[in-house]
């Protein structure tokens, strides 16, 4: 069962930064609580960054477009904006210069739970648990 037009948080309690997947422009207006501003992005994939009025923390929303249909394009696309991810929660956090594995195991955390989130609220993308 999927949740089409549910807001799925991706990140950490512990964490100084908050990520969701936003999977439709329904999910989106529902999420204006939180203090996303401009209309729902249309492009391919974005990433929306802001400040989020309840969480109290930088946030950052990940969209990919409902049109695009190849599986490929979408985990290129979530690992595209997952790397914008890792850069803004590089900067709240202050590396500047982190370790490349510390790098390559945040992007593997970010990527795993936005495909993760894209598979709960569109239906399976890669298969497998």
């Amino acid at each position: 069962m999927t949740r089409k037009h549910k807001l799925i948080w991706c990140n950490d309690d512990w964490l100084p930064y908050s990520y969701a997947f936003c999977p439709s422009e329904r999910a989106w207006g529902r999420a204006r609580e939180y203090g996303v501003e401009g209309p729902y992005p249309i492009d391919n994939a974005a990433c929306s960054h802001f400040k989020n009025k309840k969480h109290h923390t930088l946030t950052t929303f990940v969209t990919v477009g409902e049109h695009i249909k190849s599986r490929r394009e979408i985990v290129q696309y979530l690992v595209h904006e997952g790397t914008h991810v890792w850069g803004r929660m590089r900067e709240e956090m202050g590396e500047r210069n982190p370790s490349s594995e510390f790098s390559a195991y945040s992007m593997q955390a970010i990527v795993s739970r936005l495909i993760r989130a894209y598979e709960v609220t569109r239906g399976p993308l890669i298969g497998g648990k």
